[in-house]
């Protein structure tokens, strides 16, 4: 795996680690939505999904490699993830250091032999990767690497440089062996089993996630400006919750109380859209308060429309929660007709138990207080 570049522009998943002060959690209940009497919305909720039936580690990590891989990108070139789970046992050799920019990139040489056997048939295969346009571009998975990343403290970092950050006096740099090692060991719980894609034609750039080469690309709804009047709806709807009613109580106890909803005193409502032939789609994201205070809170939903241009469409709840996704585009990767939501490096998809977040994970040890 080749990886020599200078800056890498991705989606972060960030676990903040070492803050002084935490963000206050607002628990979100789960319960049912009916519309109220004269409502310009109809909200109802969509029936839990049957559990899924086992089946074997090598065959379920086989299958959803075929139908769907992660990617991010590291300048001009895209890699697939093979596994977000790893062993110290797969690699082979010192650490190396990548790059200091943000986020820290750091790498081992794979032993091959060391990989599952499904980990490890892996390599060569053709892959197409897909964006909110369909395929962009299709390619061989190249050599195996164990990827590290995350975001240093800023302490740590000048500790590299030779800045001593208590004293403010120069110190010696570190040598890059030590840094690699270290780097290494702070990026834990961002490592993943990835390979370069090679041999390539077409423009990987905006590629969100890789597929069998051999297995159709499934459509891709991508995200557009929502209407005004349906936008302001989705909001509605949202605030017919009992999760946007329990993050409101809070609200009216914390010292940021103002006048207006916890999402409108110092915070924001986005609305994202997506228009598709056999049913449209919403995503409600509302933040509220600051970080590190007494209230902050976030929620996000996501609807299926009908009726959309109608007076009085009808929104039916998919999933609700807290993680942030930057939504780009609504697919069926399985064909089962349960849509996943795409964003850079994550994806909202249903399981045996509904809707959740699946993300690389960048871990960060700065603190934003």
């Amino acid at each position: 795996m080749r990886i020599s570049f200078m800056a890498v522009v991705v989606g972060l998943a960030l676990g903040v680690v070492g803050c002084s002060k935490r963000e206050t959690v607002i628990p979100v209940p789960v319960g049912n939505t009916t519309a109220a009497e004269g409502s310009v919305v109809v909200v109802s909720r969509a029936p839990a999904p049957a559990p899924e039936a086992p089946s074997s580690q090598d065959d379920a990590a086989s299958l959803d490699l075929d139908r769907f891989s992660h990617v991010f990108h590291h300048g001009d070139r895209a890699y697939v993830v093979l596994a977000q789970v790893t062993e110290d046992s797969w690699g082979r050799g010192a650490p190396s250091l990548v790059s200091v920019d943000s986020p820290v990139i750091v790498r081992r040489d794979v032993d091959v032999a060391a990989l599952p056997r499904a980990l490890a048939r892996r390599s060569g295969r053709s892959v197409r990767l897909v964006g909110t346009s369909g395929v962009v571009c299709q390619g061989v998975i190249g050599p195996m690497s164990l990827v590290g990343r995350f975001e240093p403290h800023f302490g740590t970092r000048q500790d590299w440089e030779g800045k001593n950050h208590d004293i403010g006096e120069p110190d010696v740099p570190l040598p890059v062996e030590q840094i690699a090692s270290q780097a290494w060991d702070d990026s834990v719980a961002g490592r993943v089993l990835a390979a370069e894609v090679i041999s390539t034609t077409g423009d990987c750039k905006s590629a969100l996630f890789a597929r069998a080469a051999n297995l159709s690309a499934p459509a891709v709804i991508a995200a557009s400006p929502a209407p005004p009047a349906l936008a302001d709806k989705a909001v509605d709807a949202l605030r017919r919750l009992p999760s946007y009613a329990t993050i409101e109580q809070n609200y009216r106890q914390s010292s940021a109380s103002g006048p207006g909803r916890w999402e409108i005193e110092n915070g924001s409502t986005d609305v994202t859209f997506f228009r598709g032939k056999n049913g449209s789609y919403v995503w409600v994201s509302a933040y509220g308060g600051e970080a590190c205070s007494d209230f902050d809170a976030h929620m996000v939903a996501l609807w299926r429309v009908e009726g959309e241009g109608t007076p009085r469409p009808t929104f039916t709840l998919l999933h609700e929660g807290t993680d942030e996704l930057l939504p780009a585009g609504v697919t069926d990767i399985d064909g089962d007709g349960a849509v996943e939501l795409l964003g850079q490096e994550r994806i909202l998809r249903r399981g045996g138990e509904g809707y959740a977040t699946d993300s690389l994970a960048v871990p960060s040890f700065d603190c934003p207080c």
